[in-house]
């Protein structure tokens, strides 16, 4: 099947499903687009060029999109151009390929003057693709038949860039492959943001519609792709996206929150990026080169590895081992990866195949990547064995890198990587932001170097060659900067921040009330922590409860790097911590009163009244799962309320628990405004479990949905609302105050507090409402496995075995079956309403001595704490939710069974689970 026939049965299975959607209006349908693609690509056809290469200039854009399906569906080659390399360097790849036809959807390229020989320059906008639409043959002329769908450059094995040139059937195995290994199905929103010149566009596009789903395309505001992305994400939630790490992080925590499944691809994925993603859904890892149709292996990550999966349809798997028989491949092992299979691409452009070559009559390609291969077939990625790099997604070699700045300086340059920085170093003889101007007139932005550095001498071997290492460490050496007197200092902070917010901001007024959100604050923290450092910046902005005042800023700066002249800006003193827990107990004072002045009593049903309606917040957690379950079997009239795709709900409920999966769900989104909730009973489980986020992300991530929830329960008249809390929360049920603040030990705890206190206001309007503080819940099926990750009781037991001592607590830790916290909703959806623990035992280090009794010794908190961390047996994340537990809370009360018959229970279901 070839990419003409991938595409129109595509168009032909679901006509009526929404094919682009752009974020206003309802999209355009598969009927529509197939209408649309088919007429451009008849046109195409027509004119098309001798050696059927068409080239389309733009990217983010629905009319370049279009195009570039045109021209797949035309069975031309279809050939991106990046719009943002220079004109120079365009014209040289055109003819390089030989001409052919360009559709500038860019509107910078739209018109040209001179154009490369044997090439035809055409405009392709809004206005043009109508016409085009409705002027056109409706039908297509015979597929050509040409050998390759496709070309797009890459660095390739010498970092020079290159054409690749990719078959038809390569194509077939990616859309078949990736659909299946994500899972993706119709009327699923995946999110398309690689620019068309990176081969993940195609990727994006064809798997995309192959599957039915609908192709999220972020229409492009004045703050650049990045932030248009993250605005779209704000309000459009997706099931897919695709991201190197580095952008996700920079994405924010409203847009992170609204991806379900997240796949990450370009660079090394580090810990913090996959716990971050795993706590909002899926997770995988994939790995390919442009060389290998894009992709080569996925796989979902439960915890945080190496992994990059497993090899996709259409590909082999080798090592390099030149002591093995047959030619020097193994199947297992460590060493340079081969690819082999009709996955590979047929070659570069009219050059030598160089790292391409056959094995069993298969194409093969050196990737130049280090991997080991272990029995199971799972890849695990180790880096390049050459001195090729990744930088704002492209791959460049070094050496080429400091042939493109000789050549252009004239003058001898290198390149010194400094961190995630490059450095070009030369001789002393004018000035940098002269050098780094000339580069950036000519080269494209991911060559251009972040600094210059000028040496006297450059140093030498002694055979002549340049000394890397020496020059690294005169890098090093020099003399860091004296700190700027605070004038400088202050138009020094205001220039970085006018570059992020586009303004200069009032000098003692908050970013946040001069129209800047938290992505931009977290730009704005990246640019200044170029300048003065990531951890200082970040110890500033913590002493500043995470808002940028400038004259604040630099008063902090000042006094943290002790400049002398640091009283020549005033400011207001460092808080102490208990000034700062002060502010954060008034600000959350100030935000109940708030939501308490926004409340309105309406008309309630009886809360005597027989009532089956449910509304459920959290089914796709551990314990909402459950909830959900038992609401079924039970035959309530159930809603679920989830923040991510509705479709999806009854497909994952019915993977976890069997049954049919008849789901009712609905948005979060679409709750605001209507009458859900009129006469229902509000079940509210969907709650982010996380003790290490500060209490600034807990109000975007946990307390404001709940009070948003909360608001709409009393407009709408829900008959009560439930609420699953923490036992964390503190011991007794106290009334807001310092007092119940205080018995807080962690942001989370807090969050919940405060959520229970909006909901005691609520009370006051007549919303029947209980309370259930929750211990911890095991209980978990084989299904549930994914959840046991971050199960903080499981964590301490675990490590408690491996080091062979527990910590010593004050208190206990709670403890329930899943079964037990059901029965304890469901009883209170038939009473009125109450504040109760949920507890069937507490656990005390005397009772988990009991698992293995003369073995394990009992340690105070903060040595046994230390003994983990230095054995290493529990990841960083779970050390920081375990530090923020101990001492445990909660006492024993007289009666209760003995907790180690518990604990064994536990740990049963755990492992089975596992």
């Amino acid at each position: 099947m070839r990419a003409p026939e991938i595409l129109a049965a595509a168009f032909a299975a679901w006509p009526d499903r929404t094919a682009l959607f752009s974020g206003e209006g309802p999209g355009i349908s598969y009927a529509e687009l197939d209408r649309a693609t088919i007429r451009l690509a008849s046109r195409l056809q027509q004119a098309a060029p001798g050696n059927g290469r068409v080239y389309v200039l733009g990217h983010h854009s629905i009319e370049a999109t279009t195009a570039a399906l045109a021209v797949l569906r035309s069975g031309l080659t279809y050939t991106p151009l990046n719009p943002e390399l220079p004109g120079a360097r365009i014209d040289s790849i055109i003819e390089e390929l030989g001409g052919g036809l360009v559709l500038a959807c860019d509107e910078r390229w739209q018109d040209r003057g001179e154009v490369p020989a044997r090439t035809e320059w055409r405009r392709l906008g809004a206005v043009e693709l109508a016409e085009t639409a409705a002027d056109a043959a409706a039908g297509l002329l015979p597929d050509p038949g040409l050998a390759v769908a496709y070309s797009i450059l890459t660095s390739g094995s010498t970092g020079e860039p290159k054409p690749v040139e990719v078959g038809h059937e390569g194509l077939l195995h990616l859309c078949r492959g990736q659909s299946e290994a994500l899972e993706i199905g119709p009327g699923d929103r995946l999110l398309q943001f690689a620019s068309l010149a990176f081969d993940a566009s195609i990727a994006e596009i064809m798997v995309a519609l192959h599957a039915g789903a609908t192709l999220c395309l972020p229409p492009v505001t004045d703050g650049g792709w990045l932030a248009s992305v993250t605005a779209f994400l704000r309000k459009n939630p997706v099931d897919f996206a695709t991201l190197p790490p580095t952008v996700y992080r920079l994405l924010g925590a409203s847009a992170q929150r609204n991806i379900r499944t997240m796949v990450f691809v370009g660079e090394a994925l580090e810990e913090n990026e996959f716990l971050l993603a795993q706590s909002h859904g899926r997770v995988l890892n994939a790995y390919g080169p442009t060389e290998a149709t894009v992709c080569a292996t996925i796989g979902e990550l439960k915890k945080f590895s190496r992994s990059v999966g497993y090899p996709l349809p259409g590909f082999s798997l080798y090592v390099l081992d030149e002591t093995a028989p047959g030619g020097g491949l193994s199947e297992q092992g460590t060493g340079e990866l081969v690819l082999c299979g009709p996955g590979v691409a047929l070659g570069y452009h009219g050059r030598a195949r160089e790292a391409f070559g056959e094995h069993t009559g298969l194409r093969t390609y050196r990737t130049g990547d280090v991997v080991t291969l272990g029995e199971d077939g799972a890849v695990v990625f180790h880096g390049r064995q050459d001195d090729q790099f990744k930088r704002l997604g492209h791959r460049i070699s070094r050496s080429e890198l400091e042939n493109r700045w000789s050549t252009v300086l004239g003058r001898a340059a290198w390149c010194v990587r400094r961190d995630e920085e490059v450095v070009l170093v030369c001789e002393q003889d004018t000035l940098a932001s002269d050098l780094l101007e000339k580069l950036r007139r000519v080269l494209a932005p991911w060559e251009v170097p972040n600094d210059v550095r000028q040496l006297a001498q450059v140093p030498l071997q002694a055979s002549g060659k340049l000394d890397r290492e020496a020059i690294e460490q005169l890098l090093e050496a020099a003399p860091a900067d004296e700190p700027p007197p605070a004038q400088t200092l202050v138009a020094q902070v205001e220039l970085i921040a006018k570059g992020v917010l586009g303004f200069t901001p009032e000098a003692d007024r908050t970013i946040f009330d001069q129209g800047a959100d938290s992505f931009t604050f977290v730009t704005l923290q990246v640019e200044l922590g170029k300048v003065y450092g990531d951890e200082l910046v970040e110890s500033i902005f913590t002493k500043l409860d995470f808002d940028f005042v400038s004259n604040d800023f630099v008063h902090t700066l000042h006094e943290l790097t002790q400049a002398p002249d640091s009283r020549a800006i005033p400011g207001p003193p460092a808080p102490s911590a208990q000034d700062e827990a002060e502010d954060s107990f008034l600000l959350s004072t100030r935000l109940l009163e708030e939501f308490e002045a926004g409340l309105t009593t309406a008309t309630r049903p009886s809360t005597t009244a027989s009532a089956t309606g449910v509304v459920l917040t959290g089914a796709r957690g551990f314990i909402g799962g459950h909830l959900l379950n038992r609401l079924l079997s039970a035959e309530r009239d159930v809603v679920a309320l989830t923040s991510s795709d509705p479709a999806s709900l009854p497909v994952e409920h019915t993977r976890r628990f069997g049954g049919p999966g008849q789901v009712p769900a609905v948005a979060m989104t679409d709750v605001a405004g209507g009458d859900l909730l009129a006469g229902r009973d509000v079940i509210h489980s969907g709650y982010t479990v996380n003790h290490s986020l500060p209490l600034s992300a807990q109000h975007t991530r946990n307390i404001i949905p709940t009070l948003d929830l909360i608001r709409a329960a009393c407009e709408q008249g829900a008959r009560r609302f439930v609420f699953l809390s923490a036992t964390s929360s503190g011991p007794s049920f106290r009334k807001w105050g310092r007092e119940a603040w205080d018995a807080c030990q962690d942001p989370y705890s807090q969050a919940k507090l405060i959520c229970e206190e909006g909901l005691h206001r609520a009370r006051r309007f007549g919303l029947d409402v209980t309370v259930l503080r929750l211990p911890l819940v095991y209980g978990h099926r084989p299904a549930d496995q994914a959840f046991l990750e971050n199960n903080v009781f499981l964590g301490v037991v675990r490590a408690a075995l491996a080091v062979g001592a527990l910590p010593e607590t004050t208190g206990a830790f709670p403890l329930c079956h899943v079964d037990t916290v059901t029965d304890a909703v469901l009883e209170a959806l038939e009473s009125p309403g109450t504040e109760r623990f949920v507890s069937e035992a507490v656990v005390t280090a005397q009772s988990l001595a009991g698992l293995a009794p003369g073995r394990l010794v009992t340690l105070l908190a903060a040595a046994w704490l230390a003994r983990v961390e230095a054995a290493g047996v529990m990841a960083p994340e779970m050390l920081t939710r375990v530090r923020q537990v101990i001492p445990m809370i909660g006492q024993p009360e007289d009666g209760e069974p003995d907790g180690v018959a518990l604990i064994s229970a536990a740990l049963r279901t755990i492992g089975a689970a596992r």
